[in-house]
């Protein structure tokens, strides 16, 4: 899934993931996250944005049956 939010049973804030790949035949989830921050706070949005992603990932392993979840955090500078 490209860009769609997860639904799943609870509300969660932070259901929107860059990219969502989910591997059938091995039960594994990959969450894609796109961080673009600006030159002086490189730290806090990357940090954030794996925070955010925590919560999500425990909800979606539950709901889905997955045996695991990994979070992938892909980061930019822009100047």
């Amino acid at each position: 899934m490209l860009g769609q939010g997860i639904l799943n049973d609870k509300t969660v804030p932070h259901n929107h993931t860059a990219i969502t790949l989910f591997e059938k035949t091995n039960k594994l989830l990959h969450l894609f996250g796109v961080c673009i921050p600006n030159a002086g706070n490189v730290p806090t949005p990357c940090t954030e944005e794996m925070r955010k992603y925590a919560e999500l990932s425990i909800e979606v392993k539950q709901q889905w049956q997955v045996e695991a979840v990994y979070t992938l955090n892909y980061t930019s500078q822009c100047t």
